[in-house]
């Protein structure tokens, strides 16, 4: 019953707390010590007990937003400093250590939380998690031609809503155009968004992102190419019908 679950939860608690405070001596009598601690379920996490090794580090700013809204970290007393850097020694995953598996499966969070009710509460969250996988694929360009479920990932990435629109106009845009992008953060598939470089000739009738510092990540997902004749009609309308001439100086 729960009185009982809850007894067993507590008792793991304790237990686990108790090794990790003489993990010292006890790796130093056991040389399988560390090897048998990484492959069992006793950390605790917001909904779960999980395995040192299943874990990633919060302390690490790209894999906190990386995994934003995943239960992938050490919680409570084990998020504490002196409590994760036993859980390193012991095997805790860095961003070395992220798969295809958890690039697909974050980007998949971002699509369905920007689907949700909930979306305006949490869309700050979901902006920050995007930048970091973002910064992380521009560092691992790679892992756009690995598989994901039997299709490649970049396959995956292009369908899915998860990048979000830049909602500031550039300094140097128009006043008196208005912007694509809203104040609300929205989300969109890559094959929508086009470079921040093109912004003055689509600025107001398209989405882009500041791809400035993500060189090979712009590339591999297009952002990069000229837009087509039919934005740049539609831009060069919105300029004629909002011409001020204060804008030129």
């Amino acid at each position: 019953d729960l009185k009982r679950s809850l007894i067993r939860i507590e008792d793991l608690a304790q237990t686990i707390k108790y090794v990790m405070t003489r993990f010292h001596i006890l790796k130093d009598e056991n040389r399988d010590f560390v090897k048998n601690l990484r492959e069992i379920a006793v950390v605790p996490t917001q909904r779960s007990f999980k395995k040192p090794s299943e874990l990633f580090d919060a302390e690490n700013e790209l894999l906190r937003h990386f995994f934003s809204r995943e239960d992938i970290f050490p919680a409570g007393d084990f998020a504490k400093p002196e409590w994760l850097d036993v859980l390193r020694q012991i095997g805790l995953k860095t961003a070395d250590n992220i798969t295809v598996q958890d690039i697909g499966n974050s980007v998949t969070i971002i699509h369905q939380c920007s689907q949700s009710d909930e979306k305006q509460n949490i869309c700050m969250d979901l902006c920050l998690k995007a930048t970091a996988i973002l910064k992380f694929l521009n560092s691992k360009p790679e892992f756009f031609e690995v598989n994901f479920n039997e299709i490649k990932l970049k396959n995956l990435l292009k369908d899915l809503d998860w990048i979000p629109l830049e909602t500031e106009k550039p300094g140097e845009y128009p006043r008196s155009l208005n912007w694509f992008g809203t104040e609300n953060i929205e989300f969109v598939p890559p094959h929508e968004v086009f470079s921040i470089e093109s912004s003055s000739l689509i600025g107001s009738v398209a989405p882009t992102f500041n791809d400035l510092a993500l060189g090979k990540v712009s590339v591999k997902l297009g952002w990069k190419r000229n837009p087509g004749i039919d934005l740049l009609f539609q831009q060069l309308d919105l300029v004629a019908r909002n011409y001020n001439s204060k804008d030129k100086a």
